[in-house]
């Protein structure tokens, strides 16, 4: 029920953005802006939201993997509705419908409030499974090699020379995680 409730509160956040936002296209009237490109990252979750409770559901050979599911999904949901509610309060910013605004002032207390309610996204649920899902062919997976092997470098390179010589020793683990088949 509250994932239903998180999905129908994201199709109607879309909704509302698709609305408006051809007017922030330009004077070239090229298709493209960044809440076109909002819009498309939560139709694209969407979609995959409903693919992946069909695949769970159809499989329901334990209560365990549909309350993973449902946890995980509302998480997902949750930052993707915060992501697309802040998104359409700066739309709502500027009466001119310009993406840019000419004169834009980032000390009125609404971009503070905005540029806070930024700050504390939780990006969280975007890792994993969800790690590039918005991207073509095979970059997902590539997304999450790539982010394995950051996590790898940086628990290497970091503090004293003595500490990275000694985690140089475990480097093979986070190797062997990123080039994973099972992992991909």
């Amino acid at each position: 029920n509250d994932l239903l409730s998180k999905s129908q509160h994201l199709k109607t956040l879309i909704e509302q953005i698709s609305a408006n936002f051809a007017k922030y296209d330009g004077k070239t009237n090229i298709k493209a802006n960044g809440y076109r490109s909002i819009v498309k990252v939560a139709t694209l979750l969407m979609k995959r939201c409903e693919e992946r409770g069909g695949e769970i559901v159809s499989k329901v050979a334990n209560v365990n993997h549909v309350n993973e599911y449902l946890s995980r999904w509302s998480d997902v949901l949750n930052g993707i509705n915060n992501v697309v509610e802040i998104a359409l309060e700066i739309m709502n910013l500027d009466g001119n419908e310009m993406l840019y605004p000419d004169k834009p002032n980032c000390k009125t207390p609404k971009v503070i409030e905005i540029s806070e309610k930024l700050l504390k996204i939780d990006v969280t649920p975007f890792y994993g499974e969800m790690l590039g899902f918005h991207l073509k062919g095979d970059c997902p997976n590539m997304m999450r090699a790539f982010n394995i092997a950051m996590a790898c470098y940086s628990e290497i390179f970091e503090g004293t020379i003595l500490q990275k010589m000694i985690n140089l020793k475990n480097m093979h683990f986070g190797l062997y995680y990123a080039a994973s088949d099972d992992n991909l």
